[in-house]
């Protein structure tokens, strides 16, 4: 071997610690060779081919010259007896073994060949293992064991997968098109289920795809996951880069971006491209670029040719194979046989070219060039292009659009059209892009100019018809200008989405937007539009304030040029609204929303796409309306005004999806995001299972028509709803598919990443699983560090994750922040006053007196009647501060006597003010507050929804309370009966709720079970299975769930076990605003004495949060 100072075969310096001693290059050429000739299989050893060129062999010499101290047939490695070798690649060998226990089988053992235990192999072979671990997919080789030999070379154990690599069984059993393509989009599940567990294969070709029959039918097992890559964390400590920053894969399957060293980073579009190049090599028999071509043109060239050339599509190839074929037939026309034995058969059953002309081939290739030419062609090239922007985002939707094409159904793929080509053009000459805001300029004085030295000389009638034609030009030129500009800012949204860099971009648009008012100003149709154009892209970019002023502008020009009874005019209103809704202006919004509907069913009586955008918009903007309102109390007159916009919302969309269904074109996915919305409405209307129904039939379209990024925002909001119905797991379920699915779409844009991070840690706490939750929310921290200032509502969000973990001090922190960024940005009245709110809260249920001045502040921007304010005073009771509940109390009993005198929150606000007073012992006024209270309330029961019955017993508890203050035994005694019969009724429910098995309500039921006052209702035994069942859920995780479950212990007189487990609790969560709580309820334990709560309030995390109900 060589010393490691130069290349073994050129004599190039290299690392010394190159492997094999070669540089890269050689190694890659050899590599090339032997992969060729010699694929790495599990099913068979490799043999050695005789016509191997005579120029690889020196290379294949000095590959036999490796140490040849391998294991041997016969030889043991842990449990395992080596039986023959079976393949080996760039850094292992696979033997099929023989296990014997515990259960006898022939399985594949890979393990690091010796002395190619170098770091870097060692890493690439841990990654291999691990990604394989990670997966278990029916068309994926399992993991079975682990270990390593006695020498430390690590070794995995796999199943042993026989079989043929999946060109070869497509050719020897002459399988049709179709059996082809059914075999492929297995492959594509099982790539799909590897990305979907963070996987990247990185090496797809037909030798790391095998095929086996099982039962009749074939089944391709993908192998190999050497080069691997995780999407999320690291399948290994140590890089997977040679010492060379060589590229890592098989060139004639490798995607550009794995070909540009120090470029883009690899994703799982990576795998759209090498799923390309096999299936192209499916349909034609050969790979887009052939491999020995690429070897002879050396490493630089291989890069080049992945990168820039454009490979011919797949017809395309077959018709130059049917020309050779012909011009073969006719040079030889009596040809002999060359051949003894039948020619290899090539793809769909056509055999290899030969030297014998067949008319039957000829035929054959006619008939599968017809077959190919359309959607195949698109499918292919779809996953060949150079911009992975424009691939297929997932195999999922590779496999999809073969079904259809398989159905005779619309594919997603379509050829690039000529503007698409221009472009590219001019991505590879940015200057010319940055300069083209002056593009339109520069054309029309060139026109005017140029004209007119062209014709300055001839004779003035001339002269006239020649400049009518410039002015014709002109516009002519200006039109196609703004064509062009149109055409390439309307794709801007995916890569704004994405989190690419806009800079440029704005630039370009500020500049053309200065311009197209004054050089447009003889065009005011194409001026209407470019300015159109610009508006869209600003609002794409989020500048809203910027896109308005254009679209007002187009706005006039359009109603000066064409009146105001036009499709122009009813679309630029449309888009003036849409940019005044998203700046918080939403009253304005729904005027010019109402406006533009309204002409829109003048113009279009029996339908339209206008229509039908109108329709939807408006319904938006009602929605937004709910949402600038804030919390409204439920069954108040407010809240019925607030229904009453919610469904108009969702009539007026049920409107736009009739009409949109009947539109011309593939609207799937554009009915499937009307149907999310509609589903939103109706869970804003609490018709829960109606929206679980739509959202799930949305989830269903945007899955068929291979739509991700819908798909992803659908399964959040199905989240939420699962949430809301107490299906934590299935909502658990939805917000990890959905973050899946956006780790995928956005690599390069961690903002949605966080988004979907703090959705799935909300769910986590409400399961329960803390410690889950608060690594998710960390990493949503984490990215928020890096994001812009400027980015509204995420310090808010996160302060409301980390207080329902009960991590209240961090919590104040991001409110406080929160509360700074909003002051300094505008922010609907609603949002800035959440804030606020939140800040409030967390102030007061940490007894911090800082809560006044911020309370103060609260009071003076919020009406007396909203529930926030109610809801602090909920707080403030619980907190025993009677006297600083009192003001605001009564405050709110004065506004909603005055606005809602029959309402049940105003005689809810009663007992309200009569808690207040009662804590400060002033019986004689809250005694009439807590009668009438209650009176009220009972009188209107069926109008309080679930969440505010428990008003009612809060009242109930405060007059026991009042009367054994004054010593009435007579009402003590009617008031607990009452109070014994909620109790009843309370367990009633949570008995029946908790066979769904939701471990909040198993917790809160076995929380009323070990504390409450009333002896009749205790039941220690019933608690421990409840409290138990939620512990166990959580993995003993939760803290909350185990004082729990310490209180039903000690309920059930089992102290030992609740002072281990209220320890438990407490180790678990040592610094919060609850630990005070939970260390005297274990001093309780210790003195023998079960705890007593005189309020049911265990699910503080939630109950905090809620308030509809106040």
């Amino acid at each position: 071997m060589s010393s490691g100072s130069t290349c073994r075969e050129c004599g190039t310096a290299i690392p010394a610690d190159s492997p094999g001693g070669f540089c890269a290059q050689c190694l890659l050429g050899l590599g090339l060779k032997e992969a060729e000739e010699h694929p790495e299989s599990p099913s068979k050893p490799a043999a050695q081919d005789p016509k191997l060129p005579a120029e690889s062999e020196s290379l294949r010499g000095a590959a036999s010259d490796f140490p040849s101290l391998s294991e041997k047939s016969g030889d043991r490695i842990g449990r395992y007896r080596l039986l023959q070798e079976i393949g080996h690649g760039g850094c292992g060998v696979v033997y099929m073994a023989e296990q014997e226990e515990p259960v006898r089988r022939k399985v594949a053992l890979k393990v690091i060949k010796l002395g190619m235990d170098t770091r870097q192999v060692v890493a690439r072979f841990e990654a291999e293992r691990q990604a394989l671990a990670l997966m278990d997919h029916p068309n994926i080789a399992r993991v079975l064991d682990v270990g390593a030999t006695d020498a430390g070379r690590p070794y995995f154990v796999m199943e042993l997968v026989g079989g043929t690599k999946i060109t070869d069984y497509c050719d020897q059993n002459q399988l049709t098109t179709r059996q082809r393509l059914d075999l492929f989009i297995q492959v594509c599940r099982a790539i799909q289920h590897a990305h979907q567990k963070g996987i990247i294969h990185r090496d797809i070709k037909p030798s790391n795809v095998l095929v086996a029959t099982h039962d009749g039918m074939p089944v391709p097992k993908v192998i190999d996951f050497g080069i691997a890559k995780a999407t999320q964390g690291r399948l290994t400590d140590h890089t997977i880069f040679t010492a060379f920053e060589q590229f890592i894969g098989t060139p004639a399957y490798m995607s550009p971006e794995q070909a540009q060293i120090g470029g883009l980073d690899i994703d799982t579009r990576s795998d759209i491209y090498s799923l390309g190049v096999l299936l192209y090599e499916l349909l034609t028999g050969k790979t887009p670029f052939e491999t020995k071509e690429l070897v002879a043109a050396g490493l630089d060239e291989i890069r080049r040719v992945i990168r820039v050339v454009e490979p011919v599509k797949p017809s395309t190839r077959r018709t130059q194979e049917l020309t050779a074929t012909d011009k073969v037939g006719r040079a030889t026309p009596c040809a002999p046989p060359q051949h003894t034995v039948p020619p290899k058969s090539g793809a769909h059953g056509v055999p290899r070219p030969t030297a014998i002309p067949s008319t039957l081939n000829s035929q054959r290739l006619k008939e599968l060039i017809h077959l190919l030419r359309g959607d195949l062609d698109w499918i292919v090239m779809k996953c060949l292009e150079k911009d992975r922007a424009r691939r297929y985002e997932t195999a999922n939707g590779l496999a999809r659009d073969i079904e259809r094409h398989l159905s005779n159904e619309p594919v997603v793929a379509s050829p690039p059209g000529n503007l698409y080509r221009f472009q590219k053009l001019v991505r590879r000459n940015r200057v010319l892009v940055s300069a083209s805001a002056s593009v339109v300029a520069v054309l029309l004085v060139g026109v005017v100019v140029s004209t007119w030295q062209a014709f300055r000389a001839t004779r003035a009638e001339r002269e006239q018809i020649h400049l009518r034609q410039q002015t014709q030009t002109e516009a002519v030129r200006s039109q196609q200008v703004a064509k062009f500009l149109e055409e390439m800012l309307r794709g801007v949204g995916p890569s704004v989405a994405r989190g690419r860099d806009t800079k440029m971009l704005q630039e370009i648009l500020d500049r053309t937007a200065e311009r197209v008012a004054t050089d447009l100003k003889d065009q005011p149709l194409v001026a209407a539009q470019m300015q159109q154009t610009i508006g869209d892209v600003y609002g794409r970019l989020a500048e809203f304030a910027k896109g308005e002023p254009l679209h007002r502008q187009a706005l006039e020009l359009w109603r000066k040029s064409l009146g105001n009874e036009c499709p122009e005019v009813a679309k630029s209103l449309l888009c003036v609204a849409g940019a005044v809704c998203r700046q918080n202006r939403t009253l304005e919004a729904e005027s010019l929303n109402r406006e533009a509907l309204a002409l829109c069913r003048r113009l279009f009586p029996t339908g339209h796409s206008y229509l039908a955008d109108a329709l939807t918009d408006l319904s938006y903007v009602l929605e937004r309306r709910v949402s600038d309102t804030g919390p409204v109390p439920i069954g108040s007159a407010r809240r019925a005004e607030v229904l009453g916009w919610l469904d108009e919302a969702d009539v007026l969309l049920q409107e736009g999806l009739a009409i949109r269904r009947k539109l011309p074109g593939d609207q799937r996915a554009d009915i499937a995001g009307q149907i999310s919305r509609l589903g939103s409405i109706r869970e804003k209307q609490d018709k829960t299972a109606e929206a679980e129904k739509l959202l799930m039939e949305s989830v269903a379209t945007f899955r068929e028509v291979d739509a991700p990024e819908g798909l992803a925002w659908t399964l959040q909001a199905l989240g939420y709803l699962f949430l809301k119905e107490g299906k934590s797991a299935r909502a658990e379920e939805a917000m990890k598919e959905s973050l899946t699915i956006q780790r995928s779409l956005y690599p390069e844009n961690p903002g949605v990443l966080r988004n979907g991070l703090l959705a799935l840690a909300g769910v986590l706490t409400r399961e329960g699983k803390l410690a889950e939750a608060e690594s998710a929310a960390r990493s949503a921290i984490a990215i928020q560090s890096t994001r812009p200032s400027f980015e509204r509502g995420w310090a808010n969000w996160i302060g409301n994750v980390l207080e329902r973990m009960g991590k209240l001090d961090e919590a104040e922190q991001w409110y406080r922040q929160a509360v700074l960024e909003e002051s300094n940005l505008e922010t609907s009245p609603n949002e800035h006053v959440d804030v606020v709110f939140n800040l409030v809260r967390t102030l007061v249920v940490q007894n911090k007196d800082s809560y006044g001045e911020w309370l103060e502040n609260l009071r003076k921007r919020l009406p007396a009647d909203d529930p926030r304010l109610a809801r602090l005073v909920a707080i403030l009771l619980d907190r025993e501060k009677f006297i600083e509940g009192e003001p605001l109390a009564r405050e709110i009993l004065a506004i909603r006597e005055k606005k809602f005198p029959d309402d049940w929150l105003t005689f809810n606000a009663q007992s309200a003010l009569g808690g207040c007073l009662l804590g400060q012992k002033k019986y004689g006024e809250a005694e009439p507050l807590l009668l009438s209270g209650y009176e009220g309330m009972k009188q209107r029961e069926d109008k309080i929804p679930a969440a505010g019955k428990t008003r009612l017993k809060e009242t109930i508890q405060r007059l026991v309370s009042l009367y054994q203050a004054t010593e009435r035994s007579e009402q003590v005694a009617q008031w607990k009966t009452e109070l014994t019969r909620w109790f009843r009724l309370e367990v009633a429910r949570y008995r029946e709720a908790a066979e769904g098995g939701d471990v909040l309500v198993l917790n809160n039921g076995a929380w009323l079970l070990a504390t409450c006052e009333d002896p009749a209702v205790r039941d220690g035994t019933a608690a421990v299975a409840y409290a138990d069942k939620a512990v166990a859920a959580t993995n003993r995780k939760d803290p909350m769930f185990l004082d729990t479950l310490a209180a039903a212990h000690a309920e059930a007189g089992q102290f030992a076990k609740a002072i281990s487990v209220q320890k438990e609790a407490i180790a678990l969560q040592p610094d919060t605003s609850l630990t005070k709580e939970r260390e005297a309820r274990l001093k309780l334990y210790e003195a023998n004495t079960p705890y007593r709560e005189r309020q049911t309030k265990r699910d503080w995390s939630s109950s905090l949060f809620s308030v509809e109900s106040y």
